[in-house]
């Protein structure tokens, strides 16, 4: 998975923002897609 990601990041993106690009983890778990979701509804 992690090779497929690197491959469509070099395809989809601008190589002077790639460089200083790292992509991690996340935290939330499986929490994330509820977070976002409040995120959005607290940002209308």
């Amino acid at each position: 998975m992690v090779d497929a990601m690197h491959v469509e990041l070099d395809a989809r993106s601008i190589a002077s923002i790639r460089r200083n690009l790292s992509v991690v983890a996340g935290a939330c778990g499986s929490h994330a897609p509820l977070l976002g979701a409040a995120e959005m509804a607290w940002e209308l």
